[in-house]
């Protein structure tokens, strides 16, 4: 009996120990002064057999009566496995179908593997009792309810019921860093893929740490779940982060969406806002490209200096388009761009933020989006809340490091960008001097960036 042995525990569903031996199961019955413990099989009604194991647990002491029970090896081995799926169940976010199917796929020593359908039940509830709630997958906006173990220090503000909840999450630190940054660039960005059910769309918020010419630091500070993309929600959402952050948007990068820019406007009426370049760059040649326009050299022409036009200083933009119209063909296909353009772009919305000579370092949305893109790339499409929520905060912590290092180094520019954006100064310094016409101009920055490959 003194011979060292390795016992094997597992959790009952009424959360007691259960030791497991040479196809027995053993339930904990008397502890006694010395550390020592009295274990009894479980089929006591039938198998009077108990031992005695020391406090180490290590060694058996004393052992009583055989046992008349039959041992059910395969049982057990179940047992172990299904132990493991609840701990990884409570750790791990993954579904908890998966998890099932990965541990009981690698037993191939017993005969019978139980189907998923008859331990689910016992799966969920573990998780569910974890977590603290009454359901851990939802269906309806208003029936989601974030654990605490997850809103601890991360959820800042919910609001609304039915079906228009609103969930914004940032970390201490973030809110931190919003304090103390001033008159800084912010982006605003969506996804949808990686957002979970039920919600529609993740928003993120991104600030510019200490961006300069030859590096890009941009962090994310704040993240919401919304419920669709309509300016009323959009107008709920800054409502809530100028209750509950000292922020101050001076200046605003997004993409094109009207109900956002107005959102904006409403909520920041002394706001420089810009969009996204890159977006309305491949938006124009896809366009012409429907249109079957860049076959021809004199059409191409036209559409590249349309697709620079945002590199245009605003003041010149009514006298560029002018001569762009004068200048192009009269085709049909031209005429149905030149009003898709006009319509698109140059609208009373838009024609105020296409602009965005002014800052060389920010033109487009793209460090905002290479997030999203690792986002989507470290999240399956449309997962669930907890899954999402586990993965936000992770990526959330990690912009926290940035922050760390002023903190932090940044990414490096491409040495493209920096020699297109020496170039474009001295454009931008001819115009201002008269020496070039706003078309001109345009044409020029057309051809650098041909033959820097920008």
């Amino acid at each position: 009996m003194d011979e060292e042995l390795t016992f094997t525990f597992i959790e009952s569903q009424k959360k007691k120990r259960v030791l497991l031996l040479n196809g027995h199961r053993y339930n904990l019955n008397i502890t006694n002064k010395g550390g020592s413990t009295l274990w009894r099989c479980s089929q006591r009604k039938e198998c009077s057999a108990s031992i005695t194991i020391n406090k180490d647990e290590n060694k058996i002491i004393r052992q009583l009566n055989e046992h008349t029970c039959k041992a059910n090896y395969d049982k057990n081995r179940i047992d172990v496995v299904m132990d493991k799926c609840k701990k990884l169940v409570r750790q791990k976010a993954k579904p908890v179908q998966k998890i099932f199917e990965k541990e009981f796929g690698e037993m191939d020593e017993i005969q019978q593997v139980p189907d998923f359908n008859s331990k689910k039940d016992t799966l969920f509830r573990a998780r569910r009792q974890y977590l603290n709630v009454c359901k851990t997958e939802f269906k309806n906006l208003n029936d989601v309810t974030i654990p605490e173990i997850m809103a601890d220090n991360f959820l800042v503000c919910e609001d609304g019921c039915d079906n228009n909840k609103i969930l914004v999450f940032s970390t201490h630190m973030s809110r931190q860093c919003i304090k103390t940054l001033k008159n800084k660039m912010y982006f605003i960005d969506a996804t949808f893929k990686a957002t979970p059910k039920p919600f529609y769309q993740l928003l993120s918020v991104h600030v510019d740490l200490n961006s300069c010419d030859d590096i890009t630091c941009i962090m994310g500070v704040i993240y919401a779940l919304l419920p669709d993309k309509r300016q009323e929600t959009y107008e709920r959402f800054f409502s809530l982060i100028k209750q509950h952050f000292e922020i101050d948007m001076k200046a605003i990068k997004c993409d094109y969406e009207v109900a956002l820019i107005n959102a904006i406007k409403k909520a920041f009426p002394n706001t420089q806002i810009t969009g996204c370049y890159y977006h309305l760059n491949k938006a124009v040649w896809k366009k012409a490209t429907t249109l079957g326009l860049p076959e021809t050299k004199e059409c191409r022409n036209i559409v590249k200096v349309c697709s620079n036009l945002p590199l245009l200083p605003s003041p010149y933009l009514t006298e560029c388009w002018t001569t762009i119209v004068e200048k192009a063909t009269k085709s049909e296909e031209m005429k149905a761009f030149l009003d898709y353009f006009e319509k698109q772009w140059l609208s009373s919305v838009l024609i105020d933020i296409i602009s965005c000579p002014n800052n060389y370092n920010f033109r487009t949305n793209n460090a905002l989006e290479g997030w999203h893109r690792r986002l989507n790339t470290n999240i399956k499409s449309k997962p669930t809340l907890l899954l999402f929520l586990k993965a936000l905060r992770k990526e959330a912590l990690w912009q926290d490091r940035k922050f760390k290092n002023i903190l932090f180094e940044g990414n490096k520019r491409r040495k493209i960008d920096i020699m297109f954006n020496a170039k474009y100064k001295r454009e931008l310094q001819k115009l201002e001097g008269q020496k070039v016409n706003p078309f001109e101009f345009l044409v020029n920055i057309g051809h650098i960036k041909r033959i820097l490959g920008a």
